[in-house]
Parts: C-alpha cells; structure tokens; sequence
C-alpha cells in the first residue's frame, strides 16, 4: 500500500545526503544521494568507506574513476571481520506514481552473471569497472587464506513492491541449476524497512509471557528488580514478533508464532552479532535444537536470555503471567534468531525450554551496564554500549565548549550542521591510526569499542587533542580528493598517512603549519613502497607490510 509520508520521508533524507555530501563528491542525482544514504543510514558505513564502497558506474564517472560495467552491482561491501560479503543493488524512484511498481525484473539477470561469476573466482572473464575488480581480487585474497565468507545480495529501492513472484521464484531457480543457491542470501529493503531505520523507530515493545511451573526467582534491591524462570523457546520468540497482539497473547497458536517475523527493535541495545554474521555458535544453537536427542538437553548447553525493561507485573505462584513493558534482549539475540531458523527445519523447537533472566530498571546507565557484563564473554562490544561511559559523556560536554556536536551514537545530531558534528567511531579509527594500528583502524573498527576501548579512550583522553588530530584527518581527506587521480593508492592510504604524522611526533618533528609539506613526503614515500611491493592497492593497505617499511621512515 502507497504511503506518501513515508515515501517523502526518504526523498528528504536523500535530499539532506546531497546537501552534506553531494559538493565534496560531485553529485547531485538524487539517485546517487539514495545510495549514499541507505549506505550511512541502514549500513552505517562512514563517509571515507561509503565513497570506497560505491562501484556504480554512474558514480565512478563522478568520481573520475574506471567505469567500466557494474554488472547490477552499485555497492560492494567486505567485512574481514564479520565474514561477509554485501553485495548491493540500487533502484530509486523520483516520483510516487513509479513507487508501487513491482521492482525491476532485470536488474534480476544483471545480478546473476555476476554472482555466479563471483562464486566460481572467474569475474577476470567480465569487463567490469577497476573499483568491482579490486573487490572481488581482495576477496579471493582472503579465500586464499582461509577465510570463508557469507555472501548477501541486497536489493534496495524507495518502492512499496518487490519482484513479482513468477520472477522472485525464475530467479531462485537459476540459483539452484547454477549450484549457488545455498552460497548466498537473497534480502529485499524496500520503504517500510528503510524508513523505519530513518526514523529511528524506538517504540515501546510490550510483551505478556509466562513461566514454566514453580521454577521462579525473585530479587528486588535499590529500587531495581530481577526475575529468573524458565521459559519456552516458543515464546522466547513470540514476545520479540513484529506482532503487537501476539506479543500480547500468551495462548497464541504455535502456527502464528512460528510464521511470524522478528522484531528487530527487540534487540536495539544488544550486541547485535547474529544480525551481523553467521558464526559457528550460531550454527551450533540451530544444530542443537534440530537434533532429535540433543534438543532435550538445550536448557543445559544454552546461556538463555537476559532482558531488561521498565516494568515488570506478574500474578500468581506457578505458571506465572508476567506483564512487561519497554523490553530489549541484551543477551540472547544470537539464541532467538537460531531457534527460529531451527524451527523452519524441526518441530523440537516447540518443546525447547531456557533460563530467562529480566531486569527492571529506568536507570540508562545500569541497562548499558547489564547489556556489557552479560556479553562479555564476545570479543565484539556494541558503540551503543560504550556510549554511556563516563568518558564518553565527557567528551561530548567538551566538544560543546568547542562548538561541536560529538556524537556517541550514530547520527546523535544528525539535525546539526554537519561539518560540526565529530562521529566517534570515526575519532577512534583516527586515535586507533596514531596509536601505530592504521590497519586495524580501517578494517577491524570493532576493536575500538571492543578489546582495544581503553587504550583508545582513557583519562588521558582530551578534546582539544584529538580536535587537532581530526583536523589533519580532515586535511588528509581534502587530498584524497584532490589527487587521487594522480595517486590511486590515497583512496585506501587515510590511515596509513595519519601513523606518518604519528611517528613525525615520535622523532619530535612539528609539523604544526607544515602539514602540506610533510603530507607531500609522506605520499612520496608511499608511492615508492607501493611501487616496490605490486600488490593490489586494497590488500597492500590492509595488511601490516606498510607499518614494516614505514616504522623505520625518516623525514
């Protein structure tokens, strides 16, 4: 069904796009800024990684690049550390009248040459664009070494209609003769999926449940309450279903639990890993639950869920029915989403049972703190999480004494100017680099609200520091654009150039008013190593051989 609100709501995001970004990267086509925006809004991929991730040939001619054929592919994205490989498809409609058409059935042939292609290591036989031909060489790079990737095709569009089922089904069935199927997941992002992430939907989500028999606990203490119990798997999924009523229906029929659709926003506050990446935990949660003898001992091999809410109200002493208001799962996504699969392939599911564990509290801080403890055991810790440390908290109040806007979450002030607001995921990539890690701090960004927090963020911590690093980020990036052309390697080089300006301060050069004259050697010198080592630029700049030649550089 039409809906004009929500088709306005994305033309004025992309819009808002053009206006922050369309200037500094030469567009203006409004389906351009789309693509840039559903990347920053859905992907949350920051600026330097959405201008490298855009294959598009519309967009490579923007940007004086190779353009070559995209092959349907607009947007390419490679997480080394999730082991996943996103592979986007753009349609943008300008007019409302177009936005209830079923989506474009060739972008469905475009697409599948490509990824047959991609799967069988052979795209050297299709004349593709330079950016897409980095891509996939740096994605058999990492096969090569043993990585095995999940592989995702999305198709995005401001429309109201997918494929048309005849098409969808055409599709799936090349898929199968072509012995991909099962190597890649198919995902449809059409208006409803994308306004909801434009508008940050933070709804109350309620949920009604009950305990299984007497096996209950509570504890209440300093105005924050506790309960433990057993529950169904069933209805662990129930209570997060997209589904107000059923959420609500503590006697709904296992036909509409099992056909229902996950909530995504159960699980704001949580590490989100499963949503993320496919890891053996998650496959081992799913074998477990298929398996006809294992399945009875999952309440034993399963850490259950840990929820917190705003409020809890139960009745009676067995079977207890608990009202809860406001929830997230804090822990457990990765349980929920598995059963769930599971139960497409089992029925053991409706008879699986686990530890539940909900917390009642208003206090922010205290729901940060139980979503942290209860995750620690995951190398990979949520932004959102670290949000709420007190050193956080400072930096923003300090950065408002210097008129900008830090944002410690994502898009925090996304009303503001943007040339104002620092995102901090952005100023930890650049502390990351000048703490001697420029790898890291481009392709292994969870470590820095992860394992690697408090060396990045620390008392030593200050505004006026990293505003001056910042600035020279900034300088670095202008550069980028300016001579990329010339110098193909400073589009992945940002990093690396930031640890130079970091070992200038080691030998106690300064470099204050000489920035430019310190950048152009510093470019002299990664050109020279890039020269000597002939790797593709995307790999050279992933890997430590630069940091190796350029720790001993001097100026």
């Amino acid at each position: 069904m039409v809906n004009y609100q929500d088709f306005r709501t994305i033309g004025f995001s992309v819009e808002k796009t053009i206006q922050d970004y369309g200037e500094k990267y030469g567009f203006k086509e409004k389906s351009l800024g789309f693509s840039w925006m559903i990347l920053d809004t859905i992907f949350h991929l920051q600026e330097d990684e959405i201008d490298e991730a855009l294959v598009d040939t519309s967009y490579l001619k923007k940007r004086s690049r190779d353009s070559k054929d995209d092959c349907g592919i607009d947007a390419l994205i490679i997480n080394e550390e999730e082991k996943s490989v996103k592979l986007l498809n753009f349609k943008y409609c300008e007019e409302i009248k177009n936005a209830d058409n079923h989506f474009p059935s060739g972008e469905l042939t475009k697409t599948l040459n490509f990824l047959y292609n991609l799967l069988n290591r052979s795209t050297e036989t299709l004349e593709i664009n330079q950016s897409l031909k980095d891509k996939c060489e740096e994605i058999f790079s990492f096969q090569d070494q043993g990585v095995r990737f999940k592989f995702e095709l999305y198709f995005v569009r401001n429309g109201f209609q997918g494929f048309q089922e005849a098409q969808e089904k055409n599709f799936r069935e090349n898929l199968k003769n072509m012995g991909i199927y099962d190597d890649v997941a198919i995902k449809l992002l059409l208006v409803k999926d994308i306004v909801h992430e434009i508008i940050n939907d933070r709804s109350e989500i309620n949920a009604r449940v009950k305990s299984i028999s007497k096996n209950f606990f509570e504890k209440s203490e300093g105005g924050n309450r506790a309960l433990v119990f057993e529950i169904y798997a069933k209805d662990a999924i129930r209570i997060v279903s997209d589904d107000e009523v059923l959420r609500e229906n503590v006697g709904a029929e296992v036909i509409d639990i099992r056909n229902a659709k996950i909530d995504e926003r159960a699980f704001d506050d949580n590490v989100r890993i499963y949503l993320r990446q496919a890891t053996s935990i998650n496959k081992e949660i799913k074998n477990t639950a298929i398996d006809v003898d294992e399945s009875a001992n999952f309440f034993f091999y399963n850490n259950g869920l840990t929820i917190t809410c705003d409020s809890i109200d139960y009745q009676g002493q067995k079977d207890v029915l608990i009202t809860l208001k406001n929830i997230q799962v804090v822990n457990g996504g990765q349980t929920i989403h598995a059963l769930k699969e599971a139960w497409k392939e089992s029925e053991n599911v409706e008879n699986i049972s686990l530890l539940c564990r909900i917390y009642q509290t208003n206090k922010a801080d205290l729901k940060a703190k139980i979503a942290r403890f209860t995750n620690s055991q995951n190398p990979v810790k949520s932004r959102d999480i670290r949000s709420l440390d007190d050193i956080q908290i400072k930096l923003e109040k300090q950065f408002e004494a210097e008129g900008y806007f830090y944002e410690r979450k994502k898009n925090q002030y996304k009303e503001k100017v943007k040339d104002k607001r620092l995102d901090s995921e952005k100023i930890g990539q650049i502390l990351y680099a000048y703490l001697g890690e420029p790898a890291k701090a481009k392709n292994k960004k969870s470590l820095i609200f992860g394992s690697e927090y408090e060396k990045i963020f620390n008392d030593h911590t200050d505004a006026k520091d990293i505003l001056k690093k910042y600035k020279l980020y900034l300088l670095v990036e202008k550069k980028k654009l300016e001579l990329e052309k010339e110098l193909p390697f400073l589009k992945y080089a940002t990093y690396y150039i930031l640890y130079c300006y970091a070992l200038l301060e080691k030998q106690e050069k300064n470099y204050v008013d000489r920035e430019e004259e310190f950048y152009q050697q510093i470019c002299e010198r990664l050109k020279t190593i890039v020269e000597e080592q002939n790797l593709p630029l995307s790999l050279l700049f992933k890997g430590e051989i630069l940091k190796k030649y350029l720790s001993t550089f001097g100026f």
